[in-house]
């Protein structure tokens, strides 16, 4: 419907002269700049008049399988695997995007999907000063002027995977069925002048099992990328962290009960502080090793022994009710990212409330080196008495 008349042009129920603007793309893919990755829209349709987008599904989608993505790549390069189904944007203001580039909208909808990053550290890392690149700072950086209002995730799985080089295993982390809400997601001068925070209220499941509630808050105008997070995951069976904890600690847990992990931290991009309350039961983990020529972590019998029963605290709080609560303050090294900072932090706190404090690490490396050397005395007293007797 379009019309040219003298007043066309000042009705404000018409766009550049037209009642409506309907667009309709099926099947659209192209390949990324770095050749890395198609993205891929299926299903997309646009109405100007209601300001609606649906798009059924988006995709990011490797061109190279997990063995083959960093091999391509020339480092341990983090490998993206992205899938958004049902995504609904209202309140898209066409007029703003076309004449100033200004994407402004009410809220955006995901109904379901899936986001999962996979690194290979058996290759050479590339040491990338990640300073100033978290979330809310990257937003900042756009050229393009952003405001979303509302961003209402439902069911979206997002998990991080890693093989190790040293334990020569996949650890990997998971958690599902993600939902919740983020406010205020804009790098506007004039959205930010009315609310310069961003928020997430998001609930997961850890492991498919711990139900995890976070909230997220982001200062926009930050210039240190100034954060808070707090939350907490509860009734969690210890032993589903051994996909972490194996790989990268070299440490199983035969058994526990995460009752509770709660934090609540303030951070920016050099630093967080904050407090973790870690509730647990029952708690036994043994200490791993890799031999050459095994392909499985062995245990180390005696020293998990000692772990047990002169460090760990196999509860908290302990039978007596004294209960342990961590102190954060943890400085990032420059080329750690995002998750990478929040996961670390968050350990740290997990690590002293065990048991394993500096002091308590120094003891155990100190019993660990008594033990070897005993080890290697009695190894050679034996060697010395099988060659006397050939003698």
């Amino acid at each position: 419907d379009w019309l040219i008349d003298s007043l066309s042009a000042k009705d404000t129920t018409r766009l550049y002269l037209l009642k409506d603007i309907n667009l309709n793309a099926n099947n659209y893919s192209y390949a990324t700049p770095d050749s890395m990755y198609y993205i891929k829209v299926d299903q997309l349709h646009f109405n100007a008049a209601s300001g609606k987008v649906n798009i059924k599904q988006f995709g990011l989608v490797p061109r190279y399988s997990e063995e083959d993505f960093a091999k391509v790549a020339g480092y341990a390069k983090d490998r993206f695997n992205i899938q958004m189904n049902n995504i609904n944007l209202d309140g898209l203001n066409l007029p703003a995007y076309l004449q100033k580039g200004e994407l402004l909208a009410n809220e955006m909808s995901i109904a379901d999907g899936g986001v999962s990053v996979f690194n290979n550290n058996s290759f050479p890392k590339q040491e990338k000063d990640k300073t100033g690149r978290f979330p809310h700072q990257l937003l900042q950086q756009l050229r393009a002027q952003l405001t979303l209002k509302k961003i209402k995730l439902t069911n979206v799985d997002v998990s991080y995977a890693e093989f190790d080089r040293d334990s020569k295993l996949r650890e990997e982390i998971t958690f599902k069925n993600t939902s919740g809400m983020i406010t205020n997601a804009t790098n506007g001068v004039k959205a930010k002048a009315v609310n310069p925070i961003m928020e997430a209220n998001l609930v997961s499941y850890v492991m498919e099992e711990g139900k995890l509630n976070v909230n997220f808050k982001f200062d926009l105008n930050s210039p240190i990328g100034a954060f808070d997070y707090k939350g907490a995951v509860a009734n969690l069976d210890g032993r589903k962290l051994n996909r972490i904890t194996k790989p990268l600690g070299m440490l199983q847990v035969n058994k526990g009960l995460i009752n509770e992990l709660a934090f609540d931290i303030k951070a920016n991009q050099d630093v967080a502080k904050g407090n973790l309350d870690f509730r647990f039961t029952d708690l036994s983990v043994a200490l791993l090793k890799k031999e050459e020529g095994r392909e499985r972590l062995v245990k180390k019998g005696l020293l998990s022994i000692l772990a047990n029963a002169l460090v760990l605290y196999s509860d908290n709080p302990s039978p007596d009710g004294k209960f342990t609560a961590a102190k954060i303050n943890f400085k990032r090294q420059p080329t750690a990212s995002f998750f990478s900072f929040i996961w670390v932090t968050l350990f740290q706190g997990v690590k002293f409330s065990v048991g394993v404090t500096p002091k308590k690490e120094a003891e155990i490396k100190a019993q660990v080196a008594k033990f070897e050397k005993m080890k290697d005395d009695r190894d050679e007293r034996r060697m010395r008495r099988q060659e006397r007797k050939r003698h």
